[in-house]
């Protein structure tokens, strides 16, 4: 995917190679022109070559809304069963870096607008923001999607506690958008909100550091958030605290 710039200019051109035998470009439009036409070969073949590395790099489905970012329509190519993982995962992550960049420049997420169904009679403020938290919620989802691999796991069953536990983590961590995403899992399930009984009157022994920024609790209890990122010492001590249970250092 070329930047907004870059596909304007693109554009241009065709349309007017459309009403001209002979195309009269400038010397900088020319030499633009040419480097927005190889960079987009260039992501264009990563993008086949990461959707050809069949079950390398997360699930089929990502591969395919990866693929479809970068103009790569047609995935159903020959595996590469010989790439190297490491380099699959590279060019996955080129990827992305590119991806977030034209977001940031003002690329189309989207092919058409979505919005949620409304009750009859709500008001036109509350129905705008009902939308755009949809929509930032959605997005937020979308890249842990394309990131790390998560589909619809939360649907499995068997992780009410594990659910619980993010839920008040991330009340406490601050970003609005983490703790919407568990609401949505436990609303889903049907699920409490409320801790599991029993678990305030716990004391948690925080174990060894996992890596230099990160903790976990214990396996029922993984303190990262919906992108898998893990939490820092302090804001794991915060989340606990916030929901009433004891902590000890290892």
């Amino acid at each position: 995917m070329t930047d907004i710039t870059e596909l304007a200019l693109i554009d241009k051109i065709q349309k007017q190679l459309e009403n001209f035998d002979t195309v009269v470009l400038k010397e900088d439009e020319a030499n633009a022109l040419v480097d927005a036409l190889e960079k987009a070969q260039t992501i264009n073949a990563a993008a086949e070559k990461l959707v050809r590395c069949k079950g390398r790099y997360h699930s089929e489905q990502n591969y395919r809304a990866l693929a479809a970012l970068f103009g790569v329509t047609t995935p159903d190519l020959p595996p590469l069963d010989g790439e190297p993982v490491g380099e699959v995962i590279e060019v996955g992550d080129a990827l992305l870096v590119e991806w977030h960049k034209n977001l940031e420049e003002g690329a189309k997420l989207y092919t058409a607008p979505q919005a949620p169904i409304m009750p009859l009679g709500l008001h036109p403020d509350t129905q705008k923001l009902v939308a755009d938290f949809c929509t930032a919620l959605a997005e937020k989802l979308y890249k842990a999607q394309l990131k790390y691999g998560y589909d619809a796991d939360w649907k499995q069953d068997g992780w009410p506690s594990q659910c619980q536990a993010h839920f008040h983590q991330h009340i406490a961590k601050g970003d609005p958008r983490d703790v919407a995403a568990y609401c949505a899992f436990m609303w889903w399930h049907g699920w409490s909100t409320k801790p599991a009984e029993g678990l305030e009157s716990r004391t948690v022994k925080l174990p060894k550091r996992l890596s230099p920024e990160g903790y976990h609790i214990d396996e029922a209890y993984m303190v990262d958030d919906i992108e898998g990122e893990y939490l820092d010492r302090d804001e794991v001590i915060a989340a606990l605290t916030t929901n009433g249970i004891k902590w000890e250092a290892e």
